[in-house]
C-alpha cells in the first residue's frame, strides 16, 4: 500500500466519495500555483488541493467560472468550485460564492458562500445519528 494513498472504506449509506470524511476532524485548503498565471498576471481558474492533517492530498478542487468575470471582477466575481475525488472523475460536492450586489461587493469584504453534497446526502446523516 503506499503510504500516500487514502484509505476509501466501504461504508453502507454514505455517500460515494464521501466516505473518507467519517475518519477526518479537519481538511487544509490549498491552492495551486499557476505560473503563467504570477508571472504573466492572467487568471485562470484557480485549483486546489484538499490534504488531511498529515499533508495528504484527500480531494482535488477546481474553480469554474468565465474568463471575463476573472479579468474584470477580480475577487468580486462569483463562481463555483467543485469538489473531485483524487483521480478527478467523481464530484462529490460543490462551494460556490453567491453574487450579493455590487455596493456589498465593492464596499465590504463580505461573502457569502453556498455549499452543495449530494441528494443522498441526509440519509447518511441518520445513519450516522441512529447507529
Amino acid at each position: 500500500m503506499n503510504m500516500y494513498s487514502v484509505p476509501n472504506p466501504e461504508i453502507t449509506g454514505c455517500p460515494p466519495g464521501l466516505e473518507y470524511l467519517t475518519q477526518v476532524d479537519q481538511l487544509l485548503i490549498k491552492q495551486k500555483v499557476e505560473l503563467v498565471e504570477a508571472l504573466v498576471g492572467f487568471e485562470s481558474n484557480n485549483k486546489y488541493e484538499v490534504r488531511n492533517s498529515m499533508g495528504q492530498n484527500v480531494f482535488y478542487a477546481v474553480e469554474e467560472n468565465d474568463c471575463l468575470s476573472r479579468q474584470c471582477c477580480g475577487p468580486m466575481r462569483s463562481f463555483a468550485i467543485h469538489i473531485l475525488t483524487m483521480d478527478e472523475v467523481s464530484k462529490i460536492g460543490k462551494i460556490s460564492k453567491q453574487w450579493t450586489g455590487l455596493l456589498r461587493e465593492a464596499f465590504t469584504d463580505s461573502d457569502n458562500f453556498g455549499i452543495q453534497f449530494p441528494m443522498d446526502l441526509d440519509d447518511f446523516m441518520f445513519f450516522e445519528t441512529t447507529n
